[in-house]
Protein backbone atom coordinates (compact mmCIF):
# COMPACT_ATOMS: atom_id res chain seq x y z
CA UNK A 1 0.00 0.00 0.00
CA UNK A 2 1.15 3.00 -0.87
CA UNK A 3 1.44 6.07 2.02
CA UNK A 4 1.36 9.61 1.49
CA UNK A 5 2.35 12.31 4.05
CA UNK A 6 0.55 15.33 4.19
CA UNK A 7 2.95 18.14 3.52
CA UNK A 8 3.12 21.76 5.52
CA UNK A 9 2.33 23.66 2.58
CA UNK A 10 -1.31 21.34 2.15
CA UNK A 11 -2.13 21.94 5.87
CA UNK A 12 -4.57 24.64 5.74
CA UNK A 13 -6.56 22.32 2.30
CA UNK A 14 -5.86 18.92 4.16
CA UNK A 15 -9.12 17.50 2.76
CA UNK A 16 -8.05 18.71 -0.74
CA UNK A 17 -4.75 16.99 -0.59
CA UNK A 18 -6.62 13.91 0.47
CA UNK A 19 -8.52 14.06 -2.62
CA UNK A 20 -5.00 14.47 -4.57
CA UNK A 21 -3.23 12.10 -2.99
CA UNK A 22 -6.29 9.12 -4.00
CA UNK A 23 -5.86 10.55 -7.77
CA UNK A 24 -2.09 9.60 -7.71
CA UNK A 25 -2.93 6.22 -6.31
CA UNK A 26 -2.03 6.74 -2.50
CA UNK A 27 -3.84 3.96 -0.17
CA UNK A 28 -3.09 6.16 3.29
CA UNK A 29 -2.86 9.41 4.07
CA UNK A 30 -0.46 10.02 6.74
CA UNK A 31 -0.03 12.82 9.39
CA UNK A 32 3.23 13.93 11.33
CA UNK A 33 2.76 15.55 14.28
CA UNK A 34 6.02 17.07 13.56
CA UNK A 35 5.41 18.53 10.26
CA UNK A 36 1.45 19.96 10.53
CA UNK A 37 1.27 20.28 14.17
CA UNK A 38 -2.28 21.50 15.44
CA UNK A 39 -4.02 20.38 12.76
CA UNK A 40 -7.88 20.45 12.86
CA UNK A 41 -10.03 17.48 12.38
CA UNK A 42 -10.69 17.05 8.12
CA UNK A 43 -12.67 14.94 5.77
CA UNK A 44 -10.38 12.39 3.87
CA UNK A 45 -11.01 10.76 0.85
CA UNK A 46 -8.17 7.75 1.99
CA UNK A 47 -8.01 6.08 5.10
CA UNK A 48 -5.79 8.21 7.14
CA UNK A 49 -2.38 7.22 9.78
CA UNK A 50 -1.46 9.37 12.58
CA UNK A 51 2.20 9.93 13.37
CA UNK A 52 2.48 11.77 16.49
CA UNK A 53 6.31 12.10 16.20
CA UNK A 54 6.15 14.13 19.58
CA UNK A 55 3.86 16.50 18.21
CA UNK A 56 0.71 17.92 18.69
CA UNK A 57 -2.17 15.39 17.01
CA UNK A 58 -4.81 15.99 19.93
CA UNK A 59 -7.04 17.51 18.02
CA UNK A 60 -7.13 14.49 15.55
CA UNK A 61 -7.16 11.96 18.24
CA UNK A 62 -10.65 11.76 19.09
CA UNK A 63 -11.84 11.92 14.75
CA UNK A 64 -10.17 8.72 14.93
CA UNK A 65 -7.77 6.77 12.27
CA UNK A 66 -7.43 3.67 10.15
CA UNK A 67 -3.63 3.78 11.49
CA UNK A 68 -1.27 5.15 14.42
CA UNK A 69 2.51 4.93 13.42
CA UNK A 70 4.22 5.38 16.65
CA UNK A 71 8.11 5.78 17.02
CA UNK A 72 9.75 2.68 19.21
CA UNK A 73 9.93 5.08 22.41
CA UNK A 74 7.39 7.43 22.05
CA UNK A 75 4.95 7.48 24.86
CA UNK A 76 1.97 6.46 22.89
CA UNK A 77 -2.16 7.39 22.77
CA UNK A 78 -4.91 5.88 21.69
CA UNK A 79 -6.65 6.33 18.48
CA UNK A 80 -10.02 4.00 17.92
CA UNK A 81 -10.13 1.06 15.70
CA UNK A 82 -6.41 1.68 14.35
CA UNK A 83 -3.92 -0.64 13.57
CA UNK A 84 -0.41 -0.23 15.21
CA UNK A 85 2.88 0.54 13.18
CA UNK A 86 5.90 0.88 15.48
CA UNK A 87 8.87 2.91 13.40
CA UNK A 88 12.80 2.92 14.16
CA UNK A 89 14.62 5.46 12.18
CA UNK A 90 18.08 6.04 12.14
CA UNK A 91 18.84 9.30 9.69
CA UNK A 92 22.38 8.70 10.36
CA UNK A 93 23.81 5.00 9.62
CA UNK A 94 22.64 1.50 9.22
CA UNK A 95 22.74 -0.67 12.57
CA UNK A 96 23.50 -4.00 12.15
CA UNK A 97 21.61 -6.69 11.67
CA UNK A 98 21.42 -7.98 14.56
CA UNK A 99 20.93 -4.63 16.36
CA UNK A 100 17.62 -4.19 13.85
CA UNK A 101 16.33 -7.44 14.54
CA UNK A 102 16.24 -6.89 18.07
CA UNK A 103 14.73 -3.45 17.38
CA UNK A 104 11.78 -5.30 15.43
CA UNK A 105 11.19 -8.04 18.14
CA UNK A 106 10.74 -5.19 20.51
CA UNK A 107 7.90 -3.67 18.34
CA UNK A 108 6.33 -7.04 18.08
CA UNK A 109 6.67 -6.65 22.24
CA UNK A 110 4.73 -3.24 22.13
CA UNK A 111 1.95 -4.80 19.61
CA UNK A 112 3.15 -3.72 16.44
CA UNK A 113 1.14 -5.10 13.59
CA UNK A 114 3.65 -3.56 11.46
CA UNK A 115 7.23 -2.81 11.97
CA UNK A 116 8.79 -0.10 9.98
CA UNK A 117 12.12 0.24 10.26
CA UNK A 118 14.01 2.98 8.19
CA UNK A 119 17.82 3.56 8.04
CA UNK A 120 20.59 5.75 6.23
CA UNK A 121 23.06 3.04 4.81
CA UNK A 122 26.26 4.45 4.28
CA UNK A 123 27.85 1.49 1.72
CA UNK A 124 25.52 -0.59 -1.24
CA UNK A 125 26.47 -3.65 1.09
CA UNK A 126 24.34 -2.50 3.78
CA UNK A 127 21.69 -2.48 0.72
CA UNK A 128 21.69 -6.35 0.47
CA UNK A 129 21.21 -6.42 4.75
CA UNK A 130 18.20 -4.86 4.83
CA UNK A 131 17.28 -6.57 1.47
CA UNK A 132 17.80 -9.75 4.16
CA UNK A 133 16.51 -8.15 6.88
CA UNK A 134 13.58 -8.13 5.57
CA UNK A 135 12.91 -11.33 4.19
CA UNK A 136 13.27 -12.53 7.58
CA UNK A 137 11.31 -10.33 9.27
CA UNK A 138 8.06 -11.00 6.56
CA UNK A 139 7.75 -14.27 8.42
CA UNK A 140 7.04 -12.49 12.04
CA UNK A 141 4.09 -10.35 10.40
CA UNK A 142 4.04 -7.60 8.25
CA UNK A 143 6.99 -5.05 8.14
CA UNK A 144 8.22 -2.05 6.04
CA UNK A 145 12.75 -1.96 5.79
CA UNK A 146 13.14 1.27 4.12
CA UNK A 147 16.48 3.19 3.51
CA UNK A 148 17.00 6.85 3.33
CA UNK A 149 19.61 9.32 1.79
CA UNK A 150 22.01 8.95 -0.84
CA UNK A 151 21.30 5.47 -1.23
CA UNK A 152 17.71 4.72 -0.93
CA UNK A 153 16.60 4.62 -4.23
CA UNK A 154 16.94 0.36 -5.14
CA UNK A 155 15.59 -0.09 -2.16
CA UNK A 156 12.53 2.30 -2.83
CA UNK A 157 12.00 0.90 -6.31
CA UNK A 158 11.58 -2.54 -4.55
CA UNK A 159 9.50 -1.45 -1.83
CA UNK A 160 6.22 -2.33 -2.94
CA UNK A 161 7.14 -5.43 -3.94
CA UNK A 162 8.23 -6.33 -0.49
CA UNK A 163 6.76 -4.10 2.29
CA UNK A 164 3.53 -3.92 3.76
CA UNK A 165 3.73 0.20 3.41
CA UNK A 166 5.48 2.32 0.60
CA UNK A 167 6.01 5.39 1.80
CA UNK A 168 5.70 7.61 -1.00
CA UNK A 169 5.11 11.60 -2.13
CA UNK A 170 2.76 13.16 -5.15
CA UNK A 171 5.65 15.91 -5.45
CA UNK A 172 9.41 15.18 -5.16
CA UNK A 173 9.54 18.02 -3.46
CA UNK A 174 7.46 17.02 -0.94
CA UNK A 175 9.31 13.90 0.19
CA UNK A 176 8.77 13.33 4.36
CA UNK A 177 12.03 11.22 4.12
CA UNK A 178 14.80 11.46 2.16
CA UNK A 179 15.19 9.06 -0.57
CA UNK A 180 12.01 9.16 -1.08
CA UNK A 181 10.36 8.91 -4.91
CA UNK A 182 6.88 9.89 -6.27
CA UNK A 183 4.24 8.02 -6.18
CA UNK A 184 3.99 8.78 -10.00
CA UNK A 185 7.36 6.99 -10.13
CA UNK A 186 6.14 3.72 -8.23
CA UNK A 187 2.76 3.94 -10.67
CA UNK A 188 4.83 3.47 -13.70
CA UNK A 189 6.88 0.50 -12.65
CA UNK A 190 3.82 -1.63 -11.19
CA UNK A 191 3.82 -5.22 -12.70
CA UNK A 192 4.50 -8.66 -11.54
CA UNK A 193 7.86 -8.75 -10.93
CA UNK A 194 10.39 -5.76 -9.80
CA UNK A 195 11.67 -3.18 -12.06
CA UNK A 196 15.39 -4.19 -13.61
CA UNK A 197 17.75 -2.30 -11.84
CA UNK A 198 20.88 -0.05 -13.04
CA UNK A 199 23.42 2.06 -11.60
CA UNK A 200 26.76 3.89 -11.33
CA UNK A 201 29.31 2.46 -8.84
CA UNK A 202 31.76 5.48 -7.99
CA UNK A 203 33.43 6.48 -5.29
CA UNK A 204 32.03 8.45 -1.69
CA UNK A 205 32.16 11.77 -2.74
CA UNK A 206 30.23 9.96 -5.88
CA UNK A 207 28.39 13.11 -8.45
CA UNK A 208 26.37 12.27 -11.05
CA UNK A 209 23.80 13.16 -13.55
CA UNK A 210 23.66 9.09 -14.70
CA UNK A 211 20.77 8.51 -13.20
CA UNK A 212 18.70 11.46 -14.89
CA UNK A 213 20.24 10.06 -18.35
CA UNK A 214 19.27 7.33 -17.96
CA UNK A 215 15.86 6.80 -16.27
CA UNK A 216 14.69 9.35 -19.08
CA UNK A 217 15.90 6.93 -21.66
CA UNK A 218 14.06 4.22 -20.20
CA UNK A 219 11.23 6.32 -19.40
CA UNK A 220 10.81 7.01 -23.25
CA UNK A 221 11.37 3.60 -23.97
CA UNK A 222 8.67 2.76 -21.81
CA UNK A 223 11.14 0.11 -20.25
CA UNK A 224 10.36 -1.07 -16.43
CA UNK A 225 14.06 0.14 -15.41
CA UNK A 226 15.94 2.33 -13.26
CA UNK A 227 18.93 3.40 -12.45
CA UNK A 228 20.40 4.60 -9.09
CA UNK A 229 23.46 6.02 -7.99
CA UNK A 230 25.89 3.82 -5.56
CA UNK A 231 29.02 5.61 -4.11
CA UNK A 232 31.00 3.28 -1.79
CA UNK A 233 34.40 2.76 -0.55
CA UNK A 234 34.35 -0.91 -1.26
CA UNK A 235 33.48 -1.74 -4.68
CA UNK A 236 33.95 -5.81 -4.91
CA UNK A 237 31.66 -5.81 -1.98
CA UNK A 238 29.23 -3.45 -3.41
CA UNK A 239 28.97 -5.01 -6.57
CA UNK A 240 28.27 -8.56 -5.38
CA UNK A 241 25.35 -6.75 -3.07
CA UNK A 242 23.71 -5.25 -5.85
CA UNK A 243 24.19 -8.31 -8.20
CA UNK A 244 22.50 -10.38 -5.64
CA UNK A 245 19.72 -7.46 -5.68
CA UNK A 246 19.09 -8.40 -9.09
CA UNK A 247 21.31 -6.18 -10.84
CA UNK A 248 21.24 -6.30 -14.47
CA UNK A 249 23.66 -3.36 -15.60
CA UNK A 250 25.80 -0.75 -14.73
CA UNK A 251 28.02 2.12 -15.26
CA UNK A 252 32.34 2.22 -13.25
CA UNK A 253 33.47 5.66 -12.64
CA UNK A 254 36.23 6.96 -10.96
CA UNK A 255 38.12 5.17 -9.13
CA UNK A 256 37.09 1.96 -9.95
CA UNK A 257 37.57 1.61 -13.69
CA UNK A 258 40.23 -1.01 -13.19
CA UNK A 259 39.16 -2.39 -9.98
CA UNK A 260 35.82 -3.55 -11.57
CA UNK A 261 38.57 -5.73 -14.04
CA UNK A 262 38.64 -8.87 -11.72
CA UNK A 263 35.14 -9.01 -11.64
CA UNK A 264 34.23 -9.66 -14.91
CA UNK A 265 33.69 -12.95 -16.55
CA UNK A 266 34.71 -11.34 -20.21
CA UNK A 267 35.74 -8.22 -21.74
CA UNK A 268 35.61 -6.60 -24.94
CA UNK A 269 38.87 -5.31 -26.56
CA UNK A 270 38.56 -1.79 -25.70
CA UNK A 271 38.52 -2.90 -22.19
CA UNK A 272 41.57 -5.02 -22.85
CA UNK A 273 43.36 -2.27 -24.65
CA UNK A 274 42.64 0.17 -21.89
CA UNK A 275 42.95 -1.90 -19.09
CA UNK A 276 39.75 0.19 -17.47
CA UNK A 277 36.45 -0.85 -18.28
CA UNK A 278 33.03 1.95 -17.40
CA UNK A 279 30.47 -0.47 -18.20
CA UNK A 280 29.35 -3.35 -17.05
CA UNK A 281 26.38 -5.83 -18.41
CA UNK A 282 24.79 -9.09 -17.03
CA UNK A 283 25.15 -11.85 -19.53
CA UNK A 284 22.26 -14.48 -19.59
CA UNK A 285 25.44 -17.65 -18.13
CA UNK A 286 25.01 -14.90 -14.64
CA UNK A 287 28.77 -13.84 -15.90
CA UNK A 288 29.73 -10.06 -16.16
CA UNK A 289 31.01 -8.32 -19.41
CA UNK A 290 32.92 -5.29 -19.40
CA UNK A 291 32.82 -2.61 -21.90
CA UNK A 292 34.33 0.72 -22.46
CA UNK A 293 31.87 3.39 -23.82
CA UNK A 294 34.35 6.61 -23.12
CA UNK A 295 35.31 6.07 -25.82
CA UNK A 296 32.41 5.75 -28.33
CA UNK A 297 31.26 8.86 -26.43
CA UNK A 298 34.41 11.08 -26.95
CA UNK A 299 34.42 10.09 -30.76
CA UNK A 300 30.86 11.00 -31.01
CA UNK A 301 30.39 13.50 -28.99
CA UNK A 302 33.58 15.44 -30.64
CA UNK A 303 33.68 14.59 -34.38
CA UNK A 304 35.64 18.02 -34.57
CA UNK A 305 38.64 16.70 -33.18
CA UNK A 306 39.33 14.48 -36.10
CA UNK A 307 42.76 14.71 -37.97
CA UNK A 308 44.12 16.92 -35.33
CA UNK A 309 48.16 17.18 -35.74
CA UNK A 310 49.19 18.26 -32.29
CA UNK A 311 47.03 17.41 -29.11
CA UNK A 312 47.70 17.69 -25.36
CA UNK A 313 45.69 15.87 -22.55
CA UNK A 314 45.68 16.95 -18.94
CA UNK A 315 45.94 14.08 -16.61
CA UNK A 316 46.39 10.76 -16.41
CA UNK A 317 43.25 8.94 -14.47
CA UNK A 318 41.01 6.26 -15.08
CA UNK A 319 39.29 7.83 -18.08
CA UNK A 320 42.50 8.57 -19.98
CA UNK A 321 43.13 5.55 -21.63
CA UNK A 322 39.67 5.59 -23.34
CA UNK A 323 40.77 9.25 -24.68
CA UNK A 324 43.99 8.30 -25.89
CA UNK A 325 42.19 5.23 -27.88
CA UNK A 326 39.65 7.74 -29.20
CA UNK A 327 42.71 10.05 -30.26
CA UNK A 328 43.72 7.16 -32.38
CA UNK A 329 40.81 6.35 -34.34
CA UNK A 330 40.42 10.26 -34.57
CA UNK A 331 43.93 9.64 -36.40
CA UNK A 332 45.51 12.22 -33.90
CA UNK A 333 49.17 13.06 -34.89
CA UNK A 334 51.24 14.10 -32.22
CA UNK A 335 49.49 13.40 -28.45
CA UNK A 336 51.21 14.40 -25.24
CA UNK A 337 49.90 13.78 -22.06
CA UNK A 338 50.84 16.00 -19.08
CA UNK A 339 50.49 14.72 -15.81
CA UNK A 340 52.14 14.34 -12.49
CA UNK A 341 52.17 10.66 -11.51
CA UNK A 342 55.15 9.17 -13.11
CA UNK A 343 54.23 5.89 -12.82
CA UNK A 344 51.01 6.04 -14.52
CA UNK A 345 52.53 7.86 -17.90
CA UNK A 346 54.78 5.08 -18.34
CA UNK A 347 51.54 2.58 -18.02
CA UNK A 348 50.35 5.14 -21.03
CA UNK A 349 53.18 5.36 -23.26
CA UNK A 350 53.79 1.18 -23.10
CA UNK A 351 49.97 1.21 -24.23
CA UNK A 352 50.02 4.56 -26.69
CA UNK A 353 52.19 6.08 -28.80
CA UNK A 354 52.43 9.19 -26.82
CA UNK A 355 54.82 11.86 -25.09
CA UNK A 356 54.86 11.86 -21.61
CA UNK A 357 55.62 15.63 -19.48
CA UNK A 358 54.97 16.69 -16.57
CA UNK A 359 52.10 19.21 -15.29
CA UNK A 360 54.88 22.41 -15.40
CA UNK A 361 55.78 21.91 -19.14
CA UNK A 362 52.36 22.04 -19.87
CA UNK A 363 52.48 25.62 -21.46
CA UNK A 364 55.49 24.99 -23.65
CA UNK A 365 54.16 24.76 -27.14
CA UNK A 366 51.02 25.47 -29.24
CA UNK A 367 48.32 22.74 -29.70
CA UNK A 368 45.26 21.69 -32.01
CA UNK A 369 43.39 21.02 -29.14
CA UNK A 370 43.78 20.61 -24.94
CA UNK A 371 41.78 18.15 -22.83
CA UNK A 372 41.31 18.39 -19.37
CA UNK A 373 40.85 15.44 -17.24
CA UNK A 374 41.60 16.14 -13.93
CA UNK A 375 38.71 16.57 -11.24
CA UNK A 376 40.04 20.27 -10.30
CA UNK A 377 41.18 23.41 -11.56
CA UNK A 378 44.75 24.13 -11.62
CA UNK A 379 44.63 27.81 -11.90
CA UNK A 380 48.74 28.17 -11.17
CA UNK A 381 49.47 25.98 -14.47
CA UNK A 382 50.24 27.92 -17.81
CA UNK A 383 48.13 26.88 -20.63
CA UNK A 384 49.10 26.10 -23.74
CA UNK A 385 49.06 28.46 -26.74
CA UNK A 386 45.92 27.78 -29.68
CA UNK A 387 47.93 26.75 -32.71
CA UNK A 388 44.55 28.67 -34.84
CA UNK A 389 41.22 30.41 -34.52
CA UNK A 390 39.72 26.90 -34.58
CA UNK A 391 42.20 25.34 -32.08
CA UNK A 392 39.57 23.71 -29.02
CA UNK A 393 39.59 22.86 -25.27
CA UNK A 394 37.60 20.51 -23.92
CA UNK A 395 36.67 19.68 -20.03
CA UNK A 396 35.39 16.52 -19.64
CA UNK A 397 33.74 18.10 -16.64
CA UNK A 398 29.74 18.95 -16.80
CA UNK A 399 27.78 21.37 -16.14
CA UNK A 400 30.01 23.51 -14.38
CA UNK A 401 31.55 27.42 -14.77
CA UNK A 402 35.16 25.92 -14.61
CA UNK A 403 38.02 28.10 -14.36
CA UNK A 404 39.75 25.45 -16.49
CA UNK A 405 37.16 26.98 -19.47
CA UNK A 406 37.72 30.58 -18.40
CA UNK A 407 41.40 30.53 -18.61
CA UNK A 408 41.17 28.73 -22.07
CA UNK A 409 38.42 30.68 -23.35
CA UNK A 410 40.40 34.13 -22.73
CA UNK A 411 43.88 32.42 -24.25
CA UNK A 412 41.79 31.82 -27.86
CA UNK A 413 40.50 28.40 -27.23
CA UNK A 414 37.00 27.45 -28.73
CA UNK A 415 35.69 25.68 -24.75
CA UNK A 416 33.72 22.94 -24.53
CA UNK A 417 32.52 20.97 -21.52
CA UNK A 418 32.29 17.01 -21.25
CA UNK A 419 28.42 17.16 -21.94
CA UNK A 420 28.47 16.31 -25.55
CA UNK A 421 30.85 12.54 -24.27
CA UNK A 422 28.81 12.20 -21.06
CA UNK A 423 25.74 12.47 -23.25
CA UNK A 424 27.29 9.99 -25.89
CA UNK A 425 28.44 7.43 -23.65
CA UNK A 426 25.36 7.30 -21.88
CA UNK A 427 23.74 6.42 -25.02
CA UNK A 428 26.04 4.05 -25.58
CA UNK A 429 25.89 2.45 -22.75
CA UNK A 430 21.97 2.32 -23.20
CA UNK A 431 22.66 -0.08 -26.18
CA UNK A 432 24.38 -2.28 -24.44
CA UNK A 433 21.37 -2.42 -21.36
CA UNK A 434 18.45 -2.42 -23.57
CA UNK A 435 20.29 -4.45 -26.47
CA UNK A 436 18.88 -1.55 -29.10
CA UNK A 437 20.02 0.95 -31.48
CA UNK A 438 19.79 4.62 -30.28
CA UNK A 439 17.13 6.56 -32.15
CA UNK A 440 16.39 9.67 -33.07
CA UNK A 441 13.93 10.35 -30.60
CA UNK A 442 16.70 8.97 -27.75
CA UNK A 443 18.89 11.81 -29.01
CA UNK A 444 16.27 14.44 -28.57
CA UNK A 445 15.30 13.55 -24.85
CA UNK A 446 18.94 14.01 -24.08
CA UNK A 447 19.41 17.04 -25.64
CA UNK A 448 16.22 18.26 -24.06
CA UNK A 449 18.38 17.18 -20.52
CA UNK A 450 21.65 19.03 -21.93
CA UNK A 451 20.32 21.94 -22.78
CA UNK A 452 18.36 21.73 -19.08
CA UNK A 453 21.92 21.35 -17.90
CA UNK A 454 23.55 24.27 -19.01
CA UNK A 455 25.62 22.60 -21.73
CA UNK A 456 28.71 25.22 -21.62
CA UNK A 457 29.89 25.34 -25.69
CA UNK A 458 32.19 28.05 -26.95
CA UNK A 459 31.20 27.86 -30.45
Amino acid sequence: MYVVTLPASAARNASAYSVAAMKAGADILEVRGDITPGLRPFASSIPRMLSPRNGDLERLETAGAAYLDLDLNEAGFTVGASKLVISFHDYFSCPSREELLETAARARDRGAEIVKIAVTPREPSELLMLHHLQEELQWTGPCAILAMGPLAKANRLLSPFRNALTYTTVRKEDAAAPGQLAIGEHRQLEGVSPPDLYGIFGGLDLQTASPEIHDRLFKLQKRRARYAAFPGSDLKANFRALAEMGLRGCSITAPYKNAILPLLGEQDDDVVRCQAANTAVLQDDGSWKGYQTDTAGFLRGYPELRGLKKVTVVGSGGVVPAILLAGEKLGWAETRVCARNGEALDSLRRTFKIEGASLDTLGDSAVDAIIWTLPLDRGELKLPKPSSDEAIAVDLRYGQDTLFMRLADGAGFMAKDGTAMLMEQALAQNELFSKRKTTAADRSVLAELAEEMGAADGE
